[in-house]
């Protein structure tokens, strides 16, 4: 949904960034003998490339069915020549199974569907002797490629990736040819995929919200459906409807390629004609304009959040969709009532506390758009029809103009300033490249100019704009605590597909492989990229130029985080929400925003951080006002009176998701009393604590050792002049502690349970000490080991799990282990993770058994799993704006290089026999430890005692609270 996905990207500017000519954002934009539209960014700054092609195809076109979701799942299965060994002995079973398939959409009867389905499974078995699972992964990573991945929206389905440039004939080549003759092969495994999917949606407890809110909104049309589809229509795919979809919408005239970073664009156009120059020709479809059911008057719609003592309340006014001539009024309409520095007429209602928090958005889309304002009462006895009124008086301020030109005048400026930043990076341009090709029919230089038409809007076009579409009939949306029901999906009991030719090559594989390509190593970072100020003996500043436009951010890092003190967690929360001795917060923020600036605070395990963000005429005043704020807090008890509620509510309601729930299982088995969620405070112990303790607490903070990151274009001198001057550094006395809390041994084996009666997607870990990796070599095992094992698509666990068997939604591996130059004799520990069907368990799990005791050696993933370490290595190479932090964050540490040099060296120099060596010794017969959360009936927790013994949790065993 693009409004919530790029959510401010619409208020948007001109100016700064297109007045540069900045050669880094020029697109140059071609067309295809086949009518396809390329959009082409050269940028050298960082070594890979963006791929990704937008196809104007979504949920809208198929509404309720989920086909343009399956679709893109079998987008990743190969084509007559990818994927196969036999296309043509292969082709009569997949085209009985689509028949079948058919024929089930069409079958009510339980009994014979279930015929149907298990006739379908045999034919599927026979299918899969001639397929190679993954081969459209295993490709991508063995030519550069990480990231690889694909989103299905109510309008668009994007495929996407990262890839080294090296590589950009086999990209071209491989992504090309997945969009001429895509097959519909190992289908039934992919359906059940899907199911999972559906679970792992139901079982979040803010998505169904969202599903009914939007229903109600766009009630009557496309958009009232969910993108994945309904339950019903999932349970009866049909085949030949999804090829229908595919020869409507996948035509070269509905589609839009991307590209951004390091390539050559003069150079480019005959690979292009020749790869994706190959897809079918053909316009677009045309679609007709939707309307809108009008709200009634006093109409009411309330949700279901399991979520007790909260209440809450929004309105929701229908807009026009994302082309509309008033777009750009409306943003500003937004930004009037609700901004990141909290200072809009909504935010005024949070920070003089007459509520307890209080939001605005808006979402456009193709054809239809929506206002949403809302908030949430005080607790307990704030009143939602006392809020709703609120809410109205502010919208009534933007219709009467009772806001100052100068307000207007600074959400412009912050505007352009957002489009700098979001037009600054590879993959955020890419991002807006997407938005532009997938909503509208203009060119990327026409899309740039209707963003910057901000800059020409009165106030009196703002005001027209509000009352043009906040006026009239609205919908109220209350919140009632309950949960809605889901939907019941039983394991069919299908038998595992067992292709026979999982280590093959096609054919198309074997010709990429006679494309030469030099061998490149990964880009490491040069630490000479930031200039290095000693502030005082515990604080440096590292600076970094910024290439691209006036937009500075400076972060303040402290070395010191929840880790050491979970008490920091709720100063980063306090802090935010506080005004000085001087300035209330209003006014705090107001002055930030007159400077074109604002401030964040994040807390982390390790570090917690201030992040200022600005232009760089007025950094030196930002820096000040940082300072007066930093220097000359103020508490405030009805501040710190919600921020205890909220933090009493937020661990109330940690019981709700499965999958956090989970997390904090595992920290328990791995540290005990150690794990963060053990440390943290409870509400009781929050209570005792005063506001200006908190502040206290924050002010002990500044003494530790810290780092002051720039990047912008002012001069060294004034920026540490700024520093020293109104930032105080010379406070940070105290040296940094690197900590460590190794992860438990596991004496025996155990099985650990916690029931969540009401999921529908168990999640599962297999939890494994292992020993220390004291030396590069050991580390550069454990972490090929375990990228092998669960780090991707052509993993052990996603190959065996998913792809085979259809048992899992996600299956992944990581390993926790300390750094390596403060601590390289610290254990290691692996976890696996996998979230299953209810139903599935059993067999998930003894599939996860059987996977750990006797991994399956695959050569070829070895040396897939290897490549993947070196393409994300290369592909997560820092932007100008990171770079200070990743080099801050390691000299920290101690490090005055780049310590994936290490790594890749280390790997290097291993072979696939020392990775298998290592699991033999460390990982096989190592006693582990499985977590289980979700539905786990009696027969269930009978068949789990052959794994170890079965231990239940509670919130009490994982959660202080």
């Amino acid at each position: 949904m693009k409004g919530f996905i790029i959510a401010l990207l619409s208020i948007v500017c001109g100016g700064t960034v297109c007045a540069q000519h900045n050669d880094r954002l020029s697109v140059k934009e071609l067309t295809l003998k086949n009518g396809l539209r390329v959009w082409v960014n050269e940028d050298h700054s960082q070594p890979r490339v963006f791929g990704m092609m937008v196809v104007k195809a979504g949920a809208t076109d198929c509404p309720g069915t989920g086909i343009a979701h399956y679709f893109e799942h079998i987008m990743f299965k190969g084509t007559d020549s990818l994927g196969t060994v036999n296309y043509a002995a292969e082709k009569p079973w997949l085209d009985s199974i689509e028949t079948r398939y058919d024929e089930l959409a069409a079958t009510a009867d339980a009994a014979r569907r279930m015929e149907i389905q298990r006739d379908i499974n045999r034919l599927s078995r026979q299918a899969a002797r001639y397929a190679i699972p993954n081969e459209f992964n295993s490709l991508t990573a063995r030519y550069g490629g990480s990231g690889l991945n694909a989103t299905t929206d109510y309008e668009t389905t994007c495929y996407f990736n990262t890839f080294a440039p090296q590589y950009l004939r086999q990209w071209a080549e491989l992504n090309s040819e997945r969009l001429i003759k895509p097959v519909f092969r190992l289908f039934q495994g992919e359906l059940e995929t899907v199911y999972e999917e559906k679970n792992m949606r139901s079982d979040n407890m803010l998505i169904p919200v969202l599903d009914n809110v939007l229903a109600k909104i766009f009630e009557g049309t496309p958009y009232a459906s969910p993108v994945i589809g309904t339950t019903e229509n999932l349970k009866n795919p049909r085949l030949s409807e999804m090829k229908r979809f595919y020869e409507k919408y996948y035509v070269a005239g509905n589609m839009t390629l991307i590209l951004s970073g390091d390539l050559q664009t003069d150079s480019l156009e005959q690979l292009l004609n020749r790869t994706f120059g190959r897809i079918r020709s053909g316009v677009a479809p045309q679609r007709q304009p939707v309307k809108i059911k009008e709200f009634d008057k006093g109409e009411t719609f309330k949700v279901k959040l399991p979520v007790p003592v909260v209440k809450a309340t929004a309105l929701i006014f229908h807009t026009p969709g994302e082309d509309n001539k008033d777009n750009a009024a409306l943003d500003m309409v937004m930004a009037l009532l609700h901004n990141s520095n909290n200072t809009g007429l909504i935010d005024s209602l949070q920070n003089a506390h007459k509520v307890m928090a209080a939001v605005a958005t808006r979402e456009a889309m193709r054809g239809v758009g929506a206002v949403i304002i809302g908030a949430i009462p005080n607790i307990p006895f704030g009143s939602k029809r006392k809020t709703e009124r609120l809410l109205l008086e502010q919208v009534e301020r933007i219709k009467n103009g009772d806001f100052s030109s100068e307000a207007l005048e600074t959400a412009r400026r912050v505007a352009m300033r957002q489009l700098d930043t979001d037009l600054e990076d590879i993959g955020k341009r890419s991002a807006l490249m997407a938005e532009a090709a997938a909503g509208t029919d203009m060119t990327w230089d026409e899309y740039i100019a209707r963003r910057r038409s901000v800059a020409q809007l009165s106030k009196a076009d703002v005001i027209a704009a509000a009352r043009r579409y906040l006026s009239g009939n609205y919908l109220r949306v209350t919140k009632k605590y309950g949960s809605y029901r889901k939907d019941r999906v039983t394991q069919p009991g299908y038998q595992p597909v067992k292709p026979e030719n999982a280590n093959a090559e096609s054919a198309f594989a074997r010709r990429l492989e006679a494309i030469k390509t030099d061998s490149i190593p990964p880009r490491f970072v040069d630490f000479s990229k930031a200039a290095v100020t000693q502030l005082a003996p515990q604080a440096r500043l590292y600076t970094v130029k910024n290439p691209m436009n006036d937009v500075f951010t400076l972060n303040i890092v402290w070395h010191k985080g929840t880790k050491a003190s979970p008490v920091l967690e709720a100063v980063a929360s306090y802090l935010p929400d506080l005004g000085t001795d001087s300035l209330s917060l209003q006014q705090l923020g107001t002055a930030f925003r007159r400077l074109g600036a604002d401030v964040a605070f994040e807390d982390g395990s390790d570090n917690i951080t201030v992040t200022l963000k600005g232009t760089d005429n007025n950094m030196t005043a930002a820096v000040k006002l940082l300072g007066h704020l930093l220097d000359r807090f103020k508490a405030d008890k009805k501040r710190t009176a919600e921020l205890k509620k909220e933090y009493k509510i937020g661990l109330s309601s940690m019981d709700k998701d499965p999958r956090s729930i989970a997390g904090a299982a595992f920290m328990k088995v791995a540290w005990g009393d150690q794990s963060p969620e053990m440390r943290r405070l409870t509400p009781k112990e929050l209570a005792a604590i005063s506001g200006d303790s908190l502040l206290s607490i924050f002010r002990n903070l500044r003494r530790t050792a810290c780092s002051v990151i720039y990047t912008g274009n002012v001069p060294d001198s004034i920026v540490t002049a700024a520093v020293r001057q109104y930032l105080h550094p010379e406070l940070s006395a105290e040296p940094a502690k690197y900590i460590y809390t190794e992860p438990r041994k596991v004496e025996k084996p155990v099985v650990y349970v916690y029931q969540a009666p009401s999921t529908r997607q168990n999640v599962v870990m297999a939890y494994i000490p292992m020993p220390a990796s004291p030396g590069w070599s050991r580390r550069a095992a454990e972490t090929w080991l375990t990228r092998y094992f669960g780090g991707g698509m052509s993993s052990v666990m996603f190959q065996e799990l998913r792809e085979m068997r259809s048992l899992a939604y996600y299956a992944y591996t990581g390993s926790y282990n300390p750094d390596m130059l403060n601590m390289p004799g610290g254990a290691t520990c692996l976890l696996a993770t996998m979230g299953t069907q209810a139903d599935k368990t059993p067999g998930a799990m003894a599939v996860l058994d059987s996977l750990t005791d006797n991994m399956p050696i695959v050569n070829k993933n070895i040396g897939l799993a290897r490549q993947s370490i070196y393409n994300s290595i290369n592909n997560s190479y820092p932007s100008f704006r990171t770079m200070g932090s990743f080099i801050a964050r390691k000299a920290a540490l101690g490090y005055s290089d780049d310590p994936d040099r290490q790594l890749y060296d280390a790997l290097s120099r291993l072979t696939g026999n020392d990775m298998v060596k290592y699991y033999d010794s460390c990982v096989k017969t190592a006693p582990r430890a499985y977590i289980i959360v979700g539905n786990v009936s009696s027969d269930m927790l009978k068949s789990l005692e052959r794994y170890g013994e079965v231990k239940m949790l509670k919130k009490r065993d994982i959660v202080r609270y």
